[in-house]
């Protein structure tokens, strides 16, 4: 196994693991920004699951899971996290190494350049995300905080931490429904050109 870490400009790194271990590459994006309560934690939040909807190149989710079949099932997902007082949205991608291929195709290849156009170009529409896509999103989203009530250990180490780090960063948690609410398809925009 080896590793190599290599900057490739301020503050943004590119970390190489190799292995012969496995059958499959995974790669993985993220950015890392201070966590913020209220509506920029939102925003990133929002933003992970609306990216995955569609791409310029692959305007919807079927169109996306044609093209990561055929890769020999490929698979691309978007999530946001919390480290400490950081928040990271990460996007990745999971692909079959190129020598298990029955035929000539470059799988990492083709697979990174739907994992850039959906993370680079995404779909916009009059200087903003498609509307129908915030609206379904922001509901699922609402609907995943309103639930987290019912994962009851869950609900009480979040309450736990909100109590007793109140006046810190790392007390925020989770989005609120309300920040959720106010986001739209142009606001989101801005906050993906911002991130």
């Amino acid at each position: 196994m080896s590793l190599e870490r290599i900057n490739i400009g301020g503050n943004i790194f590119i970390n190489f693991v190799e292995s012969d271990k496995f059958k499959r590459n995974y790669i993985v994006i993220d950015i890392i920004s201070q966590l913020e309560n209220g509506l920029k934690a939102a925003k990133s939040g929002l933003l992970t699951k609306v990216l995955m909807r569609g791409s310029s190149n692959y305007p919807t989710m079927a169109d996306i899971n044609k093209r990561l079949n055929y890769l020999y099932a490929a698979h691309i997902g978007a999530w946001e996290s919390k480290l400490g007082e950081a928040q990271v949205v990460s996007i990745s991608a999971a692909m079959l190494e190129n020598k298990y291929a029955l035929d000539e195709i470059n799988i990492l290849d083709e697979t990174l350049d739907v994992l850039a156009d959906i993370f680079m170009n995404p779909l916009i529409k009059d200087c903003a995300f498609d509307k129908d896509y915030v609206e379904q999103e922001k509901t699922n989203m609402i609907n995943e905080i309103l639930a987290q009530i019912n994962d009851k250990s869950g609900y009480v180490y979040k309450q736990l931490i909100k109590t007793m780090c109140k006046n810190e960063r790392f007390a925020f948690t989770w989005s609120e429904v309300d920040d959720v609410k106010l986001i739209d398809g142009a606001s989101l925009y801005e906050h993906y050109n911002y991130a």
